[in-house]
């Protein structure tokens, strides 16, 4: 029997008055494959002095951790491309779903 794992991330909440639509998206791999991401992915974190979990969010409006890489392009790509490398190596199958909240909220 084959056994995934998922590592999932959401956007958007249910409870925001302001928002219509509310998603999840994320990788499913096998256990295994996970293990060996594991190897690789808390040591690239580690030689940039990251602690972790890693938030996409802060990386992209360069926030929280990355605030004083915001003048740093190359150390923004470098970082970047050797997370897409860890993640490629997994052969993570990516997976997402968009929901919308008026048509959750209808069902009985």
């Amino acid at each position: 029997m084959l056994m995934l794992t998922g590592f999932m991330d959401e956007t958007g909440h249910s409870e925001d008055p302001t928002l219509h639509f509310a998603g999840m998206a994320g990788f499913v791999a096998p256990l295994e494959r996970w293990r060996e991401f594991e190897r690789f992915w808390q040591p690239t974190l580690d030689s940039y002095g990251l602690k972790k979990p890693f938030h996409m969010k802060d990386f992209a409006h360069s926030v929280q951790e990355f605030k004083d890489w915001k003048n740093d392009e190359g150390r923004r790509k470098e970082l970047f491309g050797k997370l897409i490398e860890i993640i490629k190596k997994t052969e993570a199958k990516p997976i997402g779903v968009v929901v919308s909240i008026e048509a959750y909220n209808s069902l009985t």
